[in-house]
Parts: C-alpha cells; structure tokens; sequence
C-alpha cells in the first residue's frame, strides 16, 4: 500500500490549515501493472485506476509517495465507513489503522508516517 501527499488543492479550507501538504490519497496494488488510487474528497471517495506511467506523472507533478506495511486485506471490508469521513486525512488512518486523534492535517501524517 502506498500514502500519496499533494501540496496543490483548489479547496479554501485546506489552503487555510495545512501548511506542507495539502491532500493525501491511499494507491493499492491490484494487478502486476495496475494500481487503485483511492482518492477521498469532501463527502466522496473518488476509485482511479492507474499504471505505472500514471504514478511517475503524479510523481513529476510534486505527490510524495510512502510505502507502508500496513495489512491491506483487513482494512479493505471497511470501505462503508470511509464514505462517512470528514477528511482525506481521516480516511487514510482509518485505512491504515492509526488511531491517534491529534493528527488532522497530511503534514502531520507525513510526519507519523516518516517515523516509523
């Protein structure tokens, strides 16, 4: 599973709060050469598929992308709850499974997530 950051967003709220990056997204791996970007927005939860040449765009254009060891088929039954979040950062810890509460901007996942 790979955590994307993006420093660019047309939204006004997260212009205003987070500083380093502005949205966060989850990619998983599904086929040899075929990736699923879960892309959380406002209210929805937008499904993309991408290749290989899709994630080096995204990757020329500034996403930062973390790999992480987190057990994706324990989280992927939990995608009916993820349509009720708030935020692009809630969704991904709630994929990902952390649970600490003080973390609300994708700067301060980064963070969490640059840790370990």
């Amino acid at each position: 599973m790979i955590i994307v950051f993006s420093k660019n967003t047309s939204k006004i709220l997260p212009k205003i709060f987070c500083r380093k990056f502005r949205h966060c997204a989850v990619i998983f791996k599904y086929d040899d050469d075929k990736y699923l970007m879960l892309n959380p927005s406002l209210r929805t939860l937008d499904i993309f598929t991408l290749t290989q040449r899709d994630l080096n765009i995204l990757k020329h254009n500034g996403w930062i992308f973390i790999k992480t060891n987190a057990n994706t088929a324990n989280q992927k039954h939990h995608l009916c709850s993820i349509k009720h979040s708030l935020s692009c950062v809630a969704v991904v810890k709630h994929i990902i499974g952390i649970k600490n509460p003080f973390i609300w901007t994708p700067g301060q996942l980064y963070k969490q997530l640059t840790k370990k």
